[in-house]
């Protein structure tokens, strides 16, 4: 006899990743998730109550655009990155706004936010032309918390980095960044100190990841026109 697990998990994601969900629920046991999509070109939130036919509730934000990254916090809560206005926004399973923040000036181009501890957050940014491509702890002001910042000028070294894409936090406080011009995974220690890369042999193109606390599991997912979709599955140690 199948026990169903009855958790709700909480995962935020984009289309091109929904999609790659959707192929995954078709062999994974039933479970009950909360994804979550930013709409670009609806300039809104959509939430999802899986299994497929998924529950569909949404609502409007009027300031992100296709830059636009989501995180869920420890507290269920959903973390979006407005491009459009540069600021962080918290909301709830529905879609309640609880907080504004409003980076500083210098925080440009994030290309991801997640929450470190209540109150705190990692955003990474720098892409393209960008010259700083930095990790930065900021508080619920918008401010840097935490000095000194890694990363600085855009560069792949152990301590500079190259177009930083996806974060992710382990349930020791080890943060994990993937970036977008190497084949590195950069690990760095609670207090955002190098400690080692991981190499990794991805096909160039578009990468998310996720942490899976419990198991000790990384998840990258990476994509493009010519190579489609790849995962990757790191076992922590």
């Amino acid at each position: 006899m199948c026990t169903v697990p009855t958790t709700t998990a909480h995962v935020a994601m984009s289309l091109f990743h929904f999609m790659v969900l959707l192929s995954l629920l078709t062999w994974l046991p039933v479970v009950s998730i909360n994804v979550y999509l930013a709409d670009a070109h609806g300039r809104r939130i959509v939430r999802l109550k899986m299994p497929v036919p998924p529950n569909v509730h949404k609502w409007k934000v009027d300031d992100i655009g296709y830059g636009t990254v989501i995180s869920v916090t420890s507290s269920h809560d959903l973390l979006v990155m407005c491009d459009k206005s540069n600021r962080l926004k918290l909301f709830s399973t529905d879609g309640l706004q609880r907080m504004i923040v409003d980076l500083q000036p210098d925080i440009v181009s994030v290309t991801s936010a997640v929450e470190l501890i209540p109150g705190h957050y990692l955003v990474t940014h720098g892409k393209g032309s960008d010259v700083l491509c930095r990790i930065c702890l900021v508080n619920n002001e918008g401010k840097i918390v935490h000095r000194p910042i890694y990363g600085g000028l855009k560069r792949s070294s152990h301590k500079l980095m190259n177009c930083p894409k996806s974060v992710a936090v382990d349930g020791d406080g080890f943060v994990f960044l993937i970036e977008q011009g190497t084949n590195r995974l950069v690990v760095l220690s609670p207090t955002l100190e190098y400690t080692r890369c991981i190499k990794h042999d991805l096909s160039y193109g578009y990468r998310r990841m996720k942490m899976d606390k419990a198991l000790k599991r990384v998840v990258v997912v990476t994509g493009n026109h010519v190579t489609g979709t790849q995962v990757m599955l790191l076992r922590l140690k």
